[in-house]
């Protein structure tokens, strides 16, 4: 679907406090989240869209914002604009479509005390969407502003779109790891509940003990959410007194170098309870790095999906996924991933073109 030339996108953020990832990213939004808006408004500069991505201090910065740029669609990434803004916003630029963009599935969404109230409440104001990166959460709250505002399913989906995650795998020639005796599993990410880091690490433990190999098992231990301390506490204290198997903790780098940290790794672990997209399991499939996930990040082969809640299930991925470490597995990973890609690209130009 080609785009209009009258489009012009403009993705805000809100700047984060950066402290923990040292001075070299002080003035950077170096996250997950800052890694998807960038990816998305690429696709769409290199379709030949005017876009723009921004980081505002907070909600009075969207107006200076919105005059410069003069965009027709601005993408408000995550919930962090309060609903009562919206309303002097659309005054301010009553042709502008807002589209308030969700990242996160219902069981994380719980952990966030205003999630469900504030994404009701946006949608009663004009021209503003509330958007999905996964069509069952899309459905889920389909059916709850359905219940909320006593409206019909077909006008509800006007109001919540779907609008996914879209990937650019890299072209850069990345040396990998020369193959030792020695196996590197990585669970990258936040540490958080639902990211299952202790269950995945007890499995990659088991894993090296039954084939007699050592193992170093990698993750970021300088971005702890939502009660991730105890679980860091946890870690540690699984791989205390370990002989051959080690747990070493990285610290939060810019994507090009999280690119070069994640072709060193043997494999990408990410089971977890609750995904949508999962750009850190993209960035290992971009690489050639082999991965084992749940049912969660859908796109990734059945066949190197695991059971989070069963450890035996995970030694069972681990060993699919090291046995299948080959060119031919490379190849499927990154067709599928390009199988999304494509669908994912004409859903996000029907975001942009539709909802005027």
């Amino acid at each position: 679907m080609p785009l209009r030339t009258k489009s012009r996108v403009l993705f805000i953020l809100k700047h984060r406090d950066t402290a923990f990832l040292g001075e070299e990213y002080s003035n950077t939004l170096s996250s997950g989240l800052l890694n998807s808006a960038t990816l998305v408004s690429e696709m769409l500069h290199d379709l030949k869209t005017p876009t723009k991505l921004v980081q505002v201090i907070d909600n009075n910065g969207i107006d200076r914002e919105v005059t410069q740029f003069r965009p027709t669609h601005v993408i408000i990434e995550a919930l962090w604009v309060v609903p009562d803004k919206f309303d002097v916003l659309t005054r301010l630029h009553p042709n502008v479509k807002w589209i308030v963009r969700n990242h996160s599935n219902i069981p994380f969404l719980s952990n966030e005390g205003i999630a469900v109230e504030w994404l009701i409440k946006y949608i009663r104001r004009p021209n503003v969407f509330i958007a999905m990166n996964t069509e069952e959460a899309r459905n889920e709250f389909i059916e709850i502003i359905c219940q909320h505002h006593t409206m019909r399913a077909r006008d509800a989906k006007k109001h919540v779109i779907y609008f996914p995650n879209y990937y650019k795998m890299t072209t850069r020639d990345i040396p990998h790891k020369i193959a030792n005796d020695v196996l590197d599993i990585s669970c990258y990410g936040a540490i958080r509940p639902l990211k299952n880091h202790l269950k995945q690490a007890v499995a990659a433990i088991s894993y090296a003990r039954r084939k007699h190999k050592k193992m170093n098992f990698h993750i970021n231990a300088t971005r702890l959410e939502g009660h991730g301390a105890p679980i860091l506490k946890n870690i540690r204290a699984l791989f205390e007194n370990q002989n051959d198997i080690k747990l070493i903790e990285h610290s939060w780098v810019e994507h090009e170098k999280f690119l070069d940290l994640m072709a060193q790794m043997g494999l990408s672990m990410q089971v977890s309870y609750s995904e949508t997209f999962n750009i850190v399991s993209a960035d290992a499939v971009s690489v050639g790095t082999p991965v084992v996930v749940s049912s969660e990040i859908s796109w990734v082969p059945s066949m190197f999906h695991a059971d989070p809640n069963d450890t035996e299930s995970i030694i069972k991925g681990i060993d699919r996924a090291l046995f299948w470490n080959n060119f031919i597995t490379r190849r499927i990973n990154k067709a599928y991933l390009t199988s999304y890609n494509n669908e994912a690209k004409e859903h996000i130009l029907e975001a942009v073109n539709f909802y005027d």
